[in-house]
């Protein structure tokens, strides 16, 4: 059985609904002995704010889960960001999340693909070969950043913490994850 869950939003993210909170009872009722929050991470510059929470709500999100761990001690809750890779961003995600914030983990999301200058949403407009061919490569530049991970809870792995830093246990499975993606893109395609 499920004993961790490393991706979980609250209403922050505009897509989830409840606070870190009603999560932490939910997953002591379920049996869980972790919770990582994931919400989706703020950006300086607050690009797609209908799909993260701003700037501003980042302190009272690490408040949300300090506040959760006080009342739910015998749950390990972490403290993660699902997090869009924008270049000039990298120092943010590393040196303040990570850094300064002491954020448990980071997990790399690629619902949006840089082309040609500009963003494709990944979910709904990569309808050529030109695009899934830049989200590809997109998604091993992300994983390739070493502190970028994709999920452990969508393929179902075991991970292990180190220096702050989520460490999967299994590569392969994550290199199937993207093969997945792709496939699902290409799919949509029709071109497998």
């Amino acid at each position: 059985m499920l004993q961790r869950n490393y991706h979980t939003h609250t209403y922050r993210c505009q897509h989830a609904t409840g606070d870190v909170i009603d999560y932490a009872k939910a997953a002591i009722d379920g049996g869980l002995t972790t919770l990582g929050m994931s919400d989706h991470a703020a950006l300086p510059d607050n690009r797609w704010k209908n799909v993260r929470m701003s700037m501003p709500e980042l302190d009272d999100y690490e408040e949300a889960i300090e506040l959760a761990r006080k009342e739910c001690p015998d749950l390990t809750i972490l403290k993660g960001m699902e997090c869009e890779y924008v270049e000039e961003f990298h120092s943010y995600l590393e040196d303040e999340l990570l850094g300064v914030r002491g954020f448990d983990y980071l997990i790399g999301a690629g619902h949006y693909t840089p082309f040609e200058g500009g963003w494709l949403n990944s979910f709904e407009e990569l309808n050529k070969a030109a695009h899934l061919r830049a989200y590809a490569s997109f998604l091993g530049k992300i994983m390739s950043t070493g502190f970028l991970h994709s999920s452990p809870t969508q393929i179902s792995l075991a991970a292990v913490m180190i220096n702050g830093m989520m460490i999967l246990q299994n590569v392969h499975m994550t290199s199937c994850r993207l093969l997945w993606k792709l496939v699902y893109h290409l799919r949509l395609m029709d071109l497998v």
